[in-house]
Order: structure tokens, then C-alpha cells, then sequence
């Protein structure tokens, strides 16, 4: 049986959770353009493994894990295509607008509650193959 709900929750929420441990990743994977797509508010969809209650698992990419970097210091934007302004920037040095727009973020989350590994690696393919 596979359960799942459609949620909303914005980075500033899940960089508490990742904070206090309750998020890992499944999958590492970089793009250069994940923060500016943010700013640009592209909407992304989140698969959130959430079957043993406690600890969120993000699923299918590391969208997440390269904001949380970005916000925590450890890289800046390179190779930005639409803000060429804030090219090489830390999140500190941002316009605080950018910064609470990127915190503000809101993601759709598929949030699975229950499934066999069988049935939500299924559902995973069936949902990366419609986008």
C-alpha cells in the first residue's frame, strides 16, 4: 500500500529540521543553477520520504542540500545566468530581499507516509518519467 500526501514547506522550515538532524539525503547530485532557479521562484516538487516518523529523507536530488550549503556559507553563486549582480556572492552578502526570498521559498512535497521499498521505487520512476 502506498500512502502519500501533497504538502507546502518553505526552506526556512526544512533548514530547521536538517538543523536538528531530522533530514538526510538519498541521492547526491549538483546543478549550478539551483539557488538562482529559487530566486526565480521555478517551482520544484520534493519526494519526502517520511515512513519511520521521525527523520525526513529527501529523494531524487540534492536541491535542498545545496541551499542549505549556500546559507551555511560553504559556497557562493557561480555562473549565475540572471544575476549577474550577486555573481561570487555568499548568502550573507545578499540584498536581504534575496535572502528572505530564498528562505521563503515555498516547495511541493510528495510526503510518503507508508509504502514497501518495492512500491516507492516505483512510484519514484513513474514520477521522475512525467517530468
Amino acid at each position: 500500500m502506498l500512502d502519500f500526501r501533497e504538502v507546502k514547506i518553505n526552506v526556512r522550515e526544512l533548514l530547521e529540521k536538517y538543523k536538528e538532524g531530522r533530514i538526510s539525503f538519498h541521492k547526491n547530485s549538483t546543478s549550478s543553477s539551483t539557488i538562482e532557479n529559487v530566486l526565480l521562484k521555478i517551482p520544484h516538487t520534493l519526494i519526502l520520504d517520511y515512513r519511520n516518523n521521525n527523520k525526513l529523507i529527501i529523494i531524487g536530488d540534492n536541491i535542498l542540500k545545496e541551499i542549505f550549503d549556500f546559507i551555511n556559507g560553504k559556497n557562493t553563486l557561480t555562473n549565475t545566468r540572471y544575476f549577474k549582480e550577486i555573481e561570487n556572492t555568499l548568502f550573507d552578502h545578499l540584498p536581504k530581499h534575496k535572502q528572505e526570498r530564498l528562505l521563503n521559498f515555498m516547495f511541493t512535497g510528495i510526503l510518503i507516509v507508508e509504502a514497501s521499498d518495492e512500491d516507492l521505487s516505483h512510484f519514484i520512476l513513474s514520477y521522475q518519467n512525467k517530468t
